[in-house]
């Protein structure tokens, strides 16, 4: 997760280019959706309505507080519980990166909703650091009724790391010793419960000291999280594998979105296994495309999720790198081709952030969704360092 240092002259002169003239000042602005997609062309006059400040506020922390204690909230994943409630996890450090000497501790940290996100309970730490750092959090509901927490820690030196899980039966209250998934792991999208009985979880691999994605891998485990075993994805090309998300789309057929670094049209790739996981597809691009070089070079947009709303598929993403986020779905068969044209517009970043484009969506009702996302401004000022909330209302066709 290593950041390019954004020029904030040219993120404004893009911002400006790609939208109507004094939009960024405004609570709601005219931005394009989003770039078009490989041979597709989208004008300016098609410019829609978002979003740019949050419907709820999860986590902040302010004054005194967030020096002290952190500044840096990011990486959240949300989930709905058996219960009903929404649980939502993320880390808290100082910066994007590793944090720096003496290196303060980076902690997972836990908050829920029992009121369909409007509101949320003030977050605590769930997972003692223990004298490593803990990032990139996500939590999964499982069929039995438990909740998975897995994240990828490591020592302050990097000579250690490992993707991570914890289990609760009792509703987040309590959880498990820590189990060693992957070791060299990194992690990003939650698990998920096969029909099969079986936990698959996408992680991707690093070497010691480097803090570089490497390839994209499936973890799987036949004892509710006790042992796991990796099945890694085909990479013919040598693709840089970064973080991807996973959904069963019909019993033992699980369809992968990646997203790999260092494309110059910044699409994302899919890949299937119709055996549970224990086998894989090479990956193979889709008709999704996220390329920014003008605002984060060499990034290529942000990592996706993957969800099936009831039967419906939906890909939550960062469509432009620290401008906008968006839904989208597909009736391709194959979930190569998806309907570009028909995207929903969740919102866009106010103009001075500096960090985010982490986005995690849920069920909300039949024909909602709450994405959950991170927004760091420039200079890390108190008001805009926060896990936020977005409802966002789906096409009657959709579902």
């Amino acid at each position: 997760m290593t950041v390019t240092t954004i020029n904030e002259t040219d993120r404004r002169g893009f911002l400006l280019k790609m939208t109507a003239a004094g939009a960024a000042a405004t609570a709601v602005a005219s931005i394009p959706g989003r770039l078009p997609a490989v041979g597709e062309t989208k004008s300016h006059d098609q410019a829609v309505q978002m979003k740019s400040r949050p419907d709820v506020i999860v986590y902040q922390r302010r004054g005194y507080q967030l020096k002290r204690q952190g500044t840096y909230p990011a990486w959240p994943w949300v989930t709905r519980a058996g219960d009903g409630r929404l649980v939502c996890v993320f880390r808290e450090g100082t910066r994007h990166n590793v944090n720096p000497a003496p290196r303060p501790p980076e902690v997972l940290m836990w908050t829920e909703s029992s009121d369909e996100g409007r509101s949320w309970t003030p977050a605590r730490v769930m997972i003692d650091p223990d004298g490593t750092a803990e990032r990139n959090p996500n939590v999964a509901s499982l069929p039995d009724g438990s909740l998975m927490v897995a994240y990828n820690v490591h020592t302050p030196d990097l000579s250690y790391r490992a993707a991570m899980a914890v289990f609760s039966r009792d509703g987040g209250a309590s959880w498990t010793a820590p189990v060693v998934v992957r070791e060299g792991g990194g992690t990003r999208a939650a698990a998920i419960g096969l029909a099969s009985g079986d936990i698959l979880l996408p992680i991707y691999t690093h070497e010691a000291g480097d803090v570089s994605p490497g390839n994209c891998v499936a973890m799987r485990s036949s004892d509710m999280g006790k042992t796991w075993e990796a099945h890694p994805l085909p990479n013919p090309d040598n693709l840089p594998g970064d973080e991807w998300s996973i959904a069963e789309v019909e019993p033992g057929r699980v369809v992968g979105i990646i997203h790999f670094r260092g494309q110059e049209d910044g699409r994302y790739f899919k890949t299937e296994s119709g055996d549970g996981g224990r086998s894989w597809e090479v990956p193979v691009k889709t008709n999704v495309s996220q390329p920014d070089p003008a605002i984060w070079p060499g990034r290529n947009g942000g990592p996706p999720q993957l969800d099936m709303h009831g039967k419906t598929p939906v890909l939550t993403y960062p469509d432009h790198r620290l401008l906008s986020v968006s839904m989208i779905t597909t009736t391709d068969p194959e979930f190569l081709n998806w309907d570009v044209a028909g995207q929903v517009n969740c919102y866009r970043y106010p103009e001075e952030i500096s960090d985010g484009g982490y986005p995690c969506s849920v069920a909300i009702g039949e024909h909602r969704r709450l994405v959950i996302d991170y927004e760091i401004r420039a200079g890390n000022t108190v008001d805009g360092m926060w896990i936020a909330g977005y409802f966002v209302d789906l096409p009657s066709g959709w579902v």
